[in-house]
């Protein structure tokens, strides 16, 4: 792993808008909306679901429908027309995923698991929302990609190299991380890599726990419940590859697994068996060995299990059996400073029976989710690689690298800027940015503090 040093950016809030990830649905008939901001209770919901749910909102944070990978529940919080019989299980971690077509706006895949390394495996269905009076409409169902593969799923878009999402599974019985690219062609055939330890089949709870992709793209982490492991990647957005495993050994069954945000330099871990924790870990703390013992326990609570990135930059945490969720308040700050807060929102202000269960909704990650850039590689590495000069500078910047690399420009604020592939070995850029930080990002990798004066 690289060695980073953390220059800046800890963002103390968000401009509020609204996301396609706006509307939460999981547990016992729970919700959350995070339109205007604060999350706020639905008490609407038509769907108890024990773990893994998945659900879209429109463009202005309307939702459009929600599932627990078997049914589908439209708008209205009734099913929707050919919504039964999907192939996912109420007991897989992360049981259905919902990832928009690229090649038609009204069209959106759902991906779901089976429990357990099930025969179901990872298979899709289509929702057509230009049916059914706006409704929406199963149209197709249960195509099958992949069996057995374990309970996770995680998908991420490609802002850079166009209008494409990737999703990944894990098989079973191997070490096989299966990235599919989702583009205006269709789903392609995987990329298939080998890295890390083995999912092995039995116990089949080897299959149990999350796996999620960092807000920024390079990164992906996974929780390997019986196996009591996690293991961090790096990630490739140009080609779907998965590389450079960091292996942290977690006693007690590892289940939830996220990101901090804006920053992505801390992970959080919950453990499910009789020691049940919530863990952090520094990312940035250099060598495996360090990242390791960088560990600190941020509550002993029971019953702490999955976790999801909001699209308001804080972490939230389910509580399994209780009308409340959990919220990190300032994940990307160290140990106590992070203020967790146990009962943060009360999913049932009218005492009528809603409460969490072990899931929360998983979401594929796009540019709502806040991405904070702020790592740079030491001087050294800098100089060895890539450089960015004259640095400052008060007119256009030169980049000398190797042809045909994908370069991205961001703020300080993390907002994607400027993006180009190099076709020479020195580029001329930035002529009309303002002054101003800027990071820039070479293959998804190497990141360049820059300054324009």
């Amino acid at each position: 792993m690289k060695k980073f040093v953390l220059i800046l950016l800890i963002l103390s809030s968000f401009a509020f808008s609204q996301t396609p990830s706006d509307k939460w649905y999981f547990g016992t008939n729970a919700g959350l909306n995070f339109t205007g901001g604060a999350p706020t209770a639905i008490i609407n919901s038509g769907m108890n679901a024990f773990e893994g749910t998945a659900s879209i909102a429109d463009a202005s944070g309307n939702l459009l429908f929600y599932t627990d990978g078997m049914t589908v529940w439209n708008k209205n919080n009734v099913t929707m027309t050919n919504g039964t019989g999907l192939m996912g299980n109420l007991s897989s971690t992360q049981a259905a995923l919902i990832v928009p077509t690229p090649s038609n706006t009204n069209q959106y895949y759902i991906f779901t698991t089976d429990a357990q390394a099930g025969p179901a495996g990872l298979r899709y269905s289509v929702v057509d929302m230009s049916l059914s009076s706006g409704l929406g409409s199963v149209t197709i169902k249960n195509t099958l990609l992949l069996t057995p593969v374990c309970e996770k799923l995680a998908a991420i878009k490609d802002n850079i190299s166009g209008n494409r999402y990737w999703l990944m599974c894990h098989g079973v019985n191997n070490k096989n991380f299966y990235a599919y690219e989702i583009n205006s062609l269709g789903i392609q055939p995987p990329v298939i890599s080998s890295v890390g330890m083995v999912h092995k089949s039995t116990p089949n709870t080897n299959m149990i726990g999350q796996m999620k992709f960092n807000s920024c793209g390079y990164q992906i982490a996974l929780a390997g419940g019986m196996l009591d492991t996690v293991q961090v990647f790096n990630f490739s957005k140009l080609t779907g590859q998965v590389t450079n495993p960091i292996t942290i050994p977690v006693n007690s069954f590892p289940y939830g697994i996220e990101f901090s945000t804006p920053v992505n330099n801390m992970l959080y871990v919950t453990t499910s068996n009789s020691l049940q924790t919530l863990v952090q870990y520094d990312l940035y703390a250099g060598s495996q060995p360090s990242i390791i013992a960088s560990k600190l326990i941020i509550s002993t609570s029971p019953s702490l299990t999955a976790m999801q990135s909001g699209p308001d930059g804080n972490l939230y945490i389910s509580k399994a059996g209780s009308n409340f969720v959990g919220r990190i308040n300032n994940s990307s700050s160290p140990g106590a400073l992070c203020n967790f807060v146990i009962n943060s929102i009360n999913l049932d202000p009218l005492s009528i029976g809603i409460k969490c269960s072990w899931g929360l909704p998983s979401f594929a990650v796009d540019n709502y989710f806040p991405c904070g850039i702020v790592g740079v590689p030491d001087e050294k590495k800098q100089k060895e690689n890539n450089l960015v000069y004259p640095n400052p500078t008060s007119n256009a910047f030169n980049l000398k690298a190797e042809v045909g690399l994908f370069i991205e420009v961001y703020s300080h604020t993390g907002d994607l800027i400027d993006k180009f592939r190099t076709h020479k070995d020195n580029v001329v850029f930035g002529e009309k940015y303002l002054p101003g930080i800027y990071f820039v990002r070479i293959n998804g990798e190497t990141t360049i503090k820059a300054i324009k004066n």
